[in-house]
């Protein structure tokens, strides 16, 4: 059947959060108050709309972590709960593995960036560009 979208799935389980007092309860409220900045209220995102917010949630995230140097519980929490609903990520292996299986790379560096779309395009939202700009050169 048709399975639930990614923002239905988050409104579902804030109100079980909510129910059973998980501390993630206050993350998924945020996530939903985020959702609702969006102009078109009566429409639901899409999957790629709410990974894009997440997405961008966890970077902030992990810059304030970067910049403080540590990582408190909470933004532990955060992260982890994040990761629930965010695609799981190709890892470097996976993405080497996949360029040189089908990929012809050029020796010239600048003609590698020319196969990021397609590599992109394999990938969806399981790679960041900047990953595979950094697996391209370092090939």
């Amino acid at each position: 059947g048709l399975s639930m979208s990614l923002q239905s799935r988050i409104e579902t389980d804030m109100r079980e959060a909510m129910k059973n007092k998980d501390p993630k309860v206050n993350i998924l409220k945020y996530m939903m108050a985020e959702f609702s900045r969006r102009p078109n209220l009566n429409i639901s995102l899409t999957d790629d709309e709410v990974i894009g917010i997440m997405k961008k949630y966890l970077k902030g995230v992990e810059e304030t972590i970067k910049v403080t140097g540590k990582q408190t519980e909470e933004q532990t929490l955060e992260i982890e709960t994040l990761n629930l609903y965010l695609p799981k990520m190709a890892t470097k292996e996976e993405i080497k593995e996949w360029i040189s299986q089908n990929i012809d790379l050029p020796e010239n560096p600048q003609a590698r960036m020319k196969c990021m779309r397609d590599i992109m395009a394999h990938f969806g939202k399981t790679v960041d560009g900047n990953t595979v700009k950094t697996i391209l050169m370092e090939m």
